[in-house]
């Protein structure tokens, strides 16, 4: 998390060498709960946190396109469709 008067960081989260963290987005989940859902690069495997705490609440595996190599890169949600996009 970044303050946004002096862009410190105040809170971030380490995840293990073997992934490489491509794409965040924020969301809001069933229950009115604020999510951040991170994709990695090769690995294709997701987490998802809390956003006000960062602790980690799932991990999942994901794939994209196969004949591309299923490479995670870039997510957003669409709120209106309640729905991700995944680059």
């Amino acid at each position: 998390r970044l303050n946004p008067d002096t862009f410190d960081v105040e809170l971030s989260v380490y995840i293990d060498d073997a992934y490489f963290g491509e794409g965040c987005t924020f969301y809001t989940d069933a229950d009115g709960k604020g999510r951040l859902i991170e994709i990695t690069w090769k690995m294709q495997t997701g987490f998802i946190y809390d956003s006000n705490t960062l602790e980690q609440l799932k991990e999942f595996g994901y794939t994209t396109t196969p004949g591309n190599g299923n490479q995670g890169w870039g997510i957003t949600y669409d709120a209106s469709k309640q729905e991700f996009i995944v680059s």
